[in-house]
């Protein structure tokens, strides 16, 4: 065999092992390092989505107040009778600052609890409250306990808090506590007083005297 028949024969033979090898695989080291390390990083999942931020809950010093299976409300207090007033405000605003909504400058500056100026006589039909889970400021209706926007939120005004009272719904439960309490005066039915609305809770023994 002459040495280029033998040179052919190694080279041939040299392709026919190769053809074994997966050419997509590193041979090397430094490959098989680098793909280690890429098995690696492929293996730890990498989110660019912050987790949710967590809001305090309201202290249990506070008043809630709503409508069953809907969500609840914290009562900003007003009742000027009772010591603890005052600590029951500091407590509301501390908590307050530190949801969802009142963490907002905006919302800081325009919603004023204590300060609010209440100019309109409608403001002897509402309560101040904030969603007890988010912080929303509302004023809820002390006849129907629904709920309105906020006058100061998005400088919404009092007109929502007139129209409200000036509603069907409100009007209507106005007009059924009313018979309630005349069928009770006149001793029709003595002894079937008028019942609470099932859908209505409070967790204070009295109602609020309003600010």
């Amino acid at each position: 065999m002459s040495y280029s028949q033998a040179s052919r024969s190694q080279y041939e033979a040299s392709q026919h092992a190769n053809s074994f090898i997966d050419s997509d695989l590193p041979q090397s080291d430094e490959s098989l390092d680098a793909l280690g390390s890429q098995s690696i990083a492929q293996s730890t999942p990498v989110s660019d989505t912050p987790p949710p931020p967590q809001y305090p809950r309201a202290p249990d010093l506070l008043q809630r107040v709503g409508k069953l299976f809907q969500p609840s409300y914290i009562l900003y207090n007003c009742d000027k009778t009772d010591p603890m007033m005052e600590t029951s405000r500091i407590q509301f605003l501390k908590w307050w600052l530190m949801t969802e909504f009142g963490s907002k400058k905006e919302l800081q500056k325009s919603i004023r609890w204590d300060t609010i100026q209440k100019k309109s006589d409608v403001w002897s039909s509402f309560d101040q409250v904030a969603n007890a889970r988010t912080g929303e400021p509302k004023v809820m209706c002390n006849r129907c306990q629904s709920v309105v926007v906020h006058p100061r939120f998005n400088r919404s005004g009092p007109s929502p808090m007139k129209n409200h009272l000036n509603s069907a719904y409100c009007t209507q439960s106005r007009k059924t506590t009313k018979q309630a309490a005349s069928i009770n005066k006149h001793g029709i039915q003595p002894d079937n007083p008028p019942e609470e609305d099932p859908q209505v809770y409070h967790d204070h023994p009295s109602p609020i005297p309003h600010c």
